[in-house]
């Protein structure tokens, strides 16, 4: 499938989009949930180059499954979601890939911040709308979450499915 995508801006449809993620703790269980996305976008140049993109994540939207981990993963020793309830991933750099594009980024969430290597391929795209499949692992522990690794694994695996759809 080709990776062209029309010169402009792009806008995430949060509505058709979604986030996922998992995390094993040092034993034996995986936990997986969702983040609500809300909003995001891209700018691709005449040449076809993504020349910037983002995504921003409602972290007090965080869902496990389980009411009583995702209010403990909202608490300000974890996300911090009172004081920080929007996540946001910016592209440092985007390189093209023969399927897609390998993406540089840094997520900025729970007031710190870390580097984030993504890949980025291209799902499906039509007229004035793309949508593309992201994945990256994310070691979480720049961001100062107050828990042993034992607990809650430093290692975060996200997929994401973003809509993207150009403006006029």
């Amino acid at each position: 499938m080709s990776t062209a995508v029309a010169t402009g801006v792009w806008s995430l449809d949060p509505r058709t989009s979604s986030a996922r993620f998992r995390v094993r703790d040092k034993l034996v269980t995986t936990t997986r949930g969702t983040v609500p996305l809300v909003g995001g976008g891209a700018v691709v140049d005449d040449a076809g180059t993504v020349t910037g993109a983002f995504v921003e994540l409602d972290l007090a939207g965080i869902d496990t499954g389980l009411a009583r981990r995702d209010a403990h993963l909202r608490s300000p020793g974890l996300l911090g979601t009172d004081e920080h309830p929007v996540a946001r991933v910016e592209t440092t750099a985007v390189e093209p890939t023969p399927d897609g594009w390998q993406a540089r980024a840094r997520l900025r969430a729970c007031g710190g911040s870390a580097p984030l290597n993504l890949a980025v391929r291209v799902a499906e795209h039509g007229a004035g709308q793309v949508v593309v499949h992201v994945t990256g692992d994310l070691d979480r522990s720049p961001l100062g979450m107050r828990v042993p690794s034992f607990v809650i694994g430093r290692t975060v695996h996200l997929e994401v499915d973003l809509t993207l759809r150009l403006h006029p």
